[in-house]
């Protein structure tokens, strides 16, 4: 896949798990982007370069403190 950045979730507001492994999602601002997802529960995003940033766990923890 060759998704880069994550939008066009505006109206999934009761979104609980969204995968997006293995795409070009490279910028922890995509992240934080999904901070108004409060039911968000499960994110996957490995095999993206940001999952390799060594801030990527800290990013994850601060901006959606509910992922499981």
């Amino acid at each position: 896949n060759l998704i880069s950045s994550i939008d066009g979730l505006d109206n999934l507001k009761k979104l609980q798990i969204l995968s997006l492994g293995e795409n070009e999602i490279s910028s922890s601002v995509a992240i934080e982007s999904l901070r108004p997802y409060k039911s968000l529960r499960v994110l996957n995003l490995m095999g993206n370069p940001v999952a390799k940033k060594d801030n990527y766990v800290a990013s994850v923890i601060a901006f959606l403190p509910q992922i499981q």
